[in-house]
């Protein structure tokens, strides 16, 4: 049993977050984006990136402000659900409000800017985002990640994502 950090010493590469990227990865993939809010860019998609949200983050609004600036810039912003205060709360039921209506990206939008949305009810993927996030390690949003299975924590601006998306693909290659 080991608890904490694998590193390799040569290195100094984290063992431990290169196999929890690949873990996260893997789960990415198995995420449906029919079950997420999806703002695509106009143009051709160069990067994906999935942000776990909670529509009452402070720093997650901020984040969702620079979402413009992320799809001039080729990527895709997939939204998973993830209110921090649990099921049932008035958080979850504005998440759910936002999936069940017409045009969830405007919904989000709209909650984003403190407004409200009407509260509706049907069959939601909130509590999947919500398991699915707590499998891949999420404590905190907004959580960005990439597509590699990085996990970039809280808000970063839209110049900053981008850095760390080159800097991961350099990387890779």
């Amino acid at each position: 049993v080991l608890d904490g950090e694998l590193v390799e010493l040569d290195t100094r590469r984290s063992l431990t977050a290169a196999s929890r990227s690949l873990g996260r990865r893997e789960m990415l993939t198995e995420m449906d984006e029919d079950g997420m809010v999806v703002y695509a860019p106009k143009g051709r998609t160069e990067h994906v990136i999935t942000v776990f949200t909670d529509v009452d983050c402070p720093y997650c609004r901020r984040l969702h402000e620079e979402v413009p600036a992320l799809t001039e810039q080729g990527v895709k912003v997939r939204y998973a659900m993830f209110p921090r205060s649990g099921e049932g709360s008035p958080t979850f039921r504005k998440m759910v409000g936002i999936w069940c209506a017409d045009d969830r990206a405007k919904a989000m939008d709209q909650v984003k800017d403190g407004k409200n949305v009407t509260e509706k009810t049907c069959d939601t993927p909130v509590m999947e985002h919500v398991i699915m996030g707590q499998m891949m390690g999420i404590n905190g949003t907004p959580a960005i990640l990439l597509e590699s299975g990085d996990l970039i924590p809280g808000y970063r601006p839209a110049g900053d994502i981008m850095e760390m998306i080159r800097h991961v693909k350099a990387a890779a290659q």
